[in-house]
């Protein structure tokens, strides 16, 4: 509490975007990109954070240069986890596949034994199941049925954040495989009928580009005398024909007419078409919206593990930073400020939200500003402004006068369309403002002075300032 209180808040909170920018800028794999696609297509995913102190300097300018910590996405199913999931878990088990050599030049003095402890006489390019077991005080390392190293573990917890995808359970019992829903899981058997009428096509297709072709000539001189072209040669004999290809089957037609059938199934069971824009079967405003809130049950809750698992990510960092990397008394740059151990010390809980900076690129803000303004629930100055990221919505507005104004004089019969796109939208601009304060002209008048005249032919009355602005 009060300005300490406060000082430090500001710290930790420079330091979550610093360890956010440093993770963009050092980690070559994409770990949102990763974390997302395992929790859609998988239902879970793991993420553990290692420090090299070998990377770390407590020299502020090679600070600037280096980043001592390595995340890594790994798959779902090659991680064990403390039963009930409550983070920080009591214990991990991680499996990995490694070469041989790779291991012997890491760890001198390991090899790979037999399950009677006899030397397995493997080559270097052979690979070994290795298994990492991670608990609150101690982590080893289990590779070809030899322990690789046991050390203890100074930061307390096993440095894995792990995350189902909240897309709801396969059963009611405790298998993390029930738990790990993924989005395809409605859609299981569509996707596997898509294969068999694309495979099969596909087989037909094959059959015409490649025919089989039957005739009396033994294979092994067709194989000499005849060019490549067949895909099948069957020989048969006391055949009086000559040569010829077998007709390849037709094709069904009604096979293509399921593939638009299964395409929308898929659609509706997995991401909404309304997040890519398109209207789909909504007509109100209010039903656009109850689509997109409809889509965002799938969307906001992988977003959500995501944005947790970050957080978690970060908070680990920190634990490292406190009890590692500066408990020794170092010190390290945070956007020109220093940060110790101390400032650290205490409870923290970081928290990610991921939004667009700019609203165009939101598409949810975007959607439901749309339908907001179909429903006239905002005005259409409000949507440019807020939704659509218009940054001059007063000049859009006058643009939108003057092309309003164009069309009903092009409606009237008084302007050649060839002509207003000739003429420009700075002179129709002109034309409309004064044909709003002006009265309106005789018939001969130019086009800049006509925009505002009377209707072709004199009939009903001249447009007012009111109609020809908007």
């Amino acid at each position: 509490k009060g300005s300490k209180g406060e000082e430090r808040r500001s710290k930790l909170e420079s330091l979550g975007r610093m360890i956010l920018e440093k993770m963009l800028l050092y980690q070559d794999e994409p770990i949102g990109d990763y974390i997302a696609f395992n929790l859609s297509l998988m239902g879970a995913t793991d993420v553990s954070v290692l420090y090299d102190q070998d990377m770390w300097s407590s020299d502020a300018e090679e600070q600037k240069v280096s980043w001592p910590f390595i995340v890594r996405v790994n798959h779902p199913a090659n991680i064990v986890v403390a039963p009930g999931y409550r983070w920080p878990y009591a214990y991990v088990i991680e499996r990995q596949k490694r070469f041989v050599g790779e291991l012997k030049a890491d760890y001198f003095g390991w090899k790979p034994l037999t399950e009677d402890g006899l030397d397995a006489g493997l080559d270097d390019t052979d690979d070994v199941e290795v298994l990492i077991y991670w608990g609150r005080d101690g982590y080893a390392m289990f590779a070809g049925n030899n322990e690789v190293f046991q050390r203890p573990n100074a930061l307390g917890i096993p440095p894995h954040v792990w995350s189902f995808s909240g897309l709801g359970h396969r059963s009611g019992d405790a298998n993390p495989d029930a738990q790990a829903a993924g989005i395809l899981r409605h859609v299981t058997s569509e996707l596997e009928s898509e294969i068999r009428i694309k495979t099969a096509a596909d087989s037909v297709w094959v059959r015409y580009v490649w025919p089989a072709l039957f005739g009396t000539i033994p294979e092994a001189e067709f194989q000499t005398k005849w060019s490549a072209g067949a895909g099948r040669y069957i020989a048969i004999h006391n055949m009086d024909e000559m040569p010829e290809f077998l007709p390849p089957p037709e094709i069904n037609q009604g096979m293509w007419a399921m593939l638009p059938l299964l395409k929308s199934a898929i659609e509706r069971a997995t991401y909404s078409p309304v997040l890519e824009g398109q209207p789909g079967t909504a007509e109100y405003g209010v039903l656009y919206g109850m689509q997109l809130g409809q889509a965002r049950l799938r969307v906001d809750a992988v977003r959500n593990a995501v944005e947790r698992i970050y957080g978690r990510i970060i908070g680990i960092i920190v634990m490292y930073l406190e009890k590692l990397v500066l408990a020794d008394g170092s010190k390290m740059d945070v956007y020109g400020k220093s940060l110790t151990a101390s400032d650290i010390d205490g409870h923290y809980d970081f928290r990610v939200k991921f939004e667009a900076l700019d609203a165009v690129d939101n598409d949810r803000r975007v959607q439901t500003g749309l339908a907001m303004r179909q429903a006239k629930a905002i005005s259409q100055r409000t949507f440019l402004r807020d939704y659509a990221g218009v940054k001059d919505v007063d000049g859009e507005e006058e643009q939108m006068m003057v092309e309003l104004a164009v069309d009903i004089a092009i409606a009237a019969g008084q302007l050649n369309p060839a002509i207003a796109a000739a003429v420009g939208n700075e002179e129709a601009l002109k034309a409309s403002k004064a044909g709003a304060s002006a009265a309106p002209p005789a018939r001969g008048a130019p086009y800049g002075d006509r925009l505002a005249g009377p209707v072709a032919g004199g009939a009903g009355p001249s447009p007012t300032a009111r109609t020809t602005g908007q």
